[in-house]
């Protein structure tokens, strides 16, 4: 790179992230080149489906770019986090968009929680690290993608439905469990449709964070038969298809009644 005619433009791009699955970061980048010695890199990182890519005025002759990564915004600037600038997973060497996908153990930190993390991509001349004597960071939450729902660990979905001698039901399901989410955060979803092949089409009738009953005080007509079934949802969204139900008839007398999961 011809360090003498890049004297005007000394500039860095940073974005936000997320953990595309374990043991990699990736980050999805683009350059038009406008002038003979001006190209626009816009990388982007993707969060929760969102797309953020400030774009920057780079010198036609950088060989590459380095991704740098920390907790701290402060060392971006005086010391390379984790990453070999030799290393070909961690650099753009040409002018069209891409992927490239930096491996964790390229990374100090281990991204494992959620919190706030700093990207930045430096131009880079071979064989030496040269960065830019300005840099401009965002800094953004970042969270692990998270794909799988809650899951059961003993009986499935819902378990027990009373018909008391008001109008209110009571419902009783299994606790599910997730990688992400805390037990007391997932929410379970009661659905009651009074036909079975429409009782999990959304929205559900109620929600509940982090408990395993629940009594149902309005909106279910004692003189119709329902079916009722739960499922698990975490707080990313996802929520798992079990076809778990329980069939309710018509309440026939002001005395409670039961219905249980055959088993």
């Amino acid at each position: 790179m011809k360090w003498g005619k890049a004297t005007t433009f000394a500039v860095v791009f940073a974005s936000l992230c997320w953990l595309a699955s374990a043991g990699e970061i990736v980050v999805n980048y683009s350059s038009q080149e406008t002038e003979p010695n001006d190209t626009r890199i816009t990388a982007g990182w993707l969060l929760f489906g969102g797309d953020s890519s400030p774009s920057f005025w780079m010198d036609a002759d950088v060989d590459y770019y380095r991704l740098m990564i920390t907790t701290l915004p402060t060392t971006l600037t005086v010391s390379v986090v984790g990453v070999p600038g030799n290393d070909p997973a961690a650099r753009i060497e040409d002018e069209s968009g891409g992927t490239i996908a930096v491996p964790a153990v390229f990374i100090e930190q281990v991204f494992v929680t959620t919190g706030t993390y700093y990207v930045a991509v430096f131009h880079q001349d071979r064989p030496n690290f040269n960065p830019a004597a300005t840099s401009y960071t965002l800094s953004g939450q970042f969270s692990q993608r998270d794909d799988e729902p809650p899951t059961y660990t003993a009986t499935i979905g819902i378990q027990r439905v009373e018909r008391g001698g008001d109008d209110s039901v009571s419902v009783e399901w299994s606790p599910a469990v997730d990688n992400f989410t805390p037990a007391e955060n997932i929410i379970y979803n009661v659905y009651w449709k009074t036909s079975r092949q429409d009782l999990f089409t959304p929205p559900a009738g109620a929600s509940y964070a982090g408990i395993t009953s629940a009594v149902i005080p309005s909106g279910i007509d004692p003189e119709e038969s329902y079916y009722f079934g739960v499922r698990a949802r975490d707080l990313v969204g996802n929520e798992e298809e079990n076809e778990v139900a329980i069939f309710v008839p018509v309440r026939l007398a002001v005395n409670p009644a039961t219905w249980l999961l055959y088993r």
